[in-house]
């Protein structure tokens, strides 16, 4: 069913919060949190940025939102393409559209096509953009071209589109995403369960296997704790389904745990945001704590989240006259609380 336009409702539950991620041990800019899974939102001081998707009237377009609710903007529409893997640095969002990187900057201008994973052999749907994450002054740009072999690639290039470079690739299908701890890149190789590893400034590669560990079909996500410690895990693409399989392990891969406590979260510090799907709602809880998660949401969603500076973004798709609209909600959150000081709703 076609979706029609958006709604958004901005709930702030918690004191705010922006931070530094600690993946870092030292001062880095991300232009989105490395954890995030679904990359559909950013947001600055002042504005929130997320995908509109398209509707019988509207196409694909990338929105611009007050925080406080009073102004909302198309800063850019894209047809019957999908906005994907938003990242915000210095005044500029970049994004990914089918097999192209992009930028524009938060006021609607300058909007400039900075890279295509295109070519001579690709076909129209062969090239997949599966994340993309600014660290300080670089771009990296994960990808698969399925016409072409090695098709699966990761490569770096400048803020501006230049000097792209192959850090990685590989014949093997690759994670869906990547995070980022202490200067080093990880990604998940899907298909013998290992992990690549790039050190930034050593500009050097290393893999490793995860030992005993056993994949499950579904959307792969690989996450970092504050204190280093790396979460693997494979949630179903059904909905219906609750069952996940996760491991924990360490940097240098040692130390494989079995931990698939949630069948869908983010990792924020040393907080779990996750999804319950018996009543619907978002919880968190301290990293591997036994207090009593607190509920973040205020009303159901679907399963679909994300965070960035101190924000929790949902959307669902509600029935609204006989059509389904996209529907957006937005909280306010305080990550490494525990569900003592924290109040939900």
């Amino acid at each position: 069913m076609k979706k029609s336009l958006i709604t958004i409702l901005l709930t702030c539950l918690l004191a705010a919060t922006f931070v530094v991620p600690a993946q870092a041990a030292e001062s880095v800019k991300y232009g989105r949190y490395p954890n995030a899974e679904s990359k559909m939102f950013v947001t600055d001081d002042d504005y929130f940025y997320y995908v509109m998707f398209s509707s019988e009237k509207t196409p694909y377009s990338l929105v611009k939102q007050a925080k406080d609710g009073s102004a909302k903007t198309v800063i850019h529409t894209t047809g019957d393409y999908k906005i994907q893997n938003l990242n915000l640095m210095d005044g500029w969002i970049y994004f990914s559209k089918q097999a192209d990187v992009y930028r524009i900057r938060t006021d609607g201008t300058d909007l400039g096509r900075l890279y295509t994973a295109r070519t001579a052999a690709s076909s129209d749907y062969s090239v997949t953009i599966w994340d993309i994450l600014a660290v300080d002054d670089k771009l990296y740009v994960l990808y698969s071209d399925s016409t072409v072999k090695p098709g699966n690639k990761l490569i770096s290039m400048n803020l501006d589109g230049s000097s792209p470079q192959v850090i990685y690739e590989s014949n093997s299908s690759l994670g869906d995403a990547m995070t980022i701890y202490d200067g080093q890149i990880f990604l998940l190789t899907q298909n013998a369960l290992s992990v690549m590893c790039y050190d930034i400034k050593k500009n050097a590669v290393n893999t490793f296997v995860l030992k005993n560990a056993r994949m499950r079909a579904g959307n792969y996500y690989l996450q970092v704790s504050s204190e280093g410690r790396l979460y693997f895990y494979s949630a179903p693409a059904d909905f219906g389904d609750t069952s996940s399989a996760g491991y924990s392990f360490n940097p240098d891969g040692s130390d494989v745990r079995q931990a698939a406590p949630y069948s869908r979260y983010i990792i924020v510090e040393d907080t779990v945001f996750y999804y319950n799907r018996s009543d619907g709602h978002i919880y968190q809880i301290l990293l591997n704590s036994s207090e009593k998660p607190t509920k973040v949401t205020d009303s159901k969603i679907r399963g679909f989240f994300t965070y960035h500076n101190g924000y929790l973004y949902t959307y669902s798709f509600v029935q609204n006259g006989g059509k389904e609209e996209q529907e957006v909600r937005i909280y306010q959150v305080k990550p490494s609380a525990s569900a003592a000081q924290a109040s939900g709703t």
